[in-house]
């Protein structure tokens, strides 16, 4: 694909939510890492029409997640039934990772979190906390989540306050430099 999008620059599509999504980034990532090009084609509407469009053959690639996918573990829907050429994926284990690919520094990875308005107090914080950690230790909810490639994490308001931090300096480095 990489050579492909190469031997004529611009010509192909890249389908995605919009520019808000992390998928985009991922584009722009590889274009900067490989010097290929082409045309990001944004849907505000939401990745289910890109991804219809995708399908009916509009536009020519996407980065999909793993949630966007309905994907099992072993083989994402699209790629089970065909309609989809998978080309390289970060979790699932019959297809090569990203990595193996050739872009071994290439890490987008959806994650989901609560957050509060400022101000909430901090007991109110704390029960909201806890109570989300006892769901995710409970063996249903761990489970139902792995169904749709998601690893529960858990944890306190400071280390999602510290995880926060990081990704937001990663993201800031790849806006400003994504070579």
């Amino acid at each position: 694909m990489v050579e492909l999008l190469k031997r004529q620059p611009d010509k192909y599509t890249f389908s995605s939510g919009g520019v808000w999504y992390s998928c985009p980034s991922g584009r722009r990532i590889v274009q900067a890492r490989t010097g290929v090009r082409s045309t990001h084609v944004p849907y505000p509407q939401g990745l289910s029409k890109a991804v219809a469009d995708l399908l009916s053959g509009t536009n020519h690639y996407q980065f999909i997640t793993a949630l966007r996918c309905s994907i099992n573990r072993k083989r994402p829907v699209y790629a089970r039934s065909r309609l989809l050429r998978p080309i390289a994926f970060l979790l699932c284990q019959t297809l090569p990772t990203v990595g193996e690919a050739g872009f071994p520094k290439l890490v987008i990875q959806d994650w989901f979190g609560i957050v509060v308005k400022s101000g909430v107090h901090r007991e109110i914080q704390s029960r909201i906390n806890t109570a989300v950690n006892r769901a995710l230790d409970k063996p249903s909810v761990r489970d139902a989540l792995s169904k749709i490639a998601s690893d529960p994490v858990g944890g306190s308001a400071e280390e999602f306050r510290q995880f926060l931090a990081v990704e937001i300096a990663r993201w800031n480095k790849v806006v400003r430099n994504p070579a």
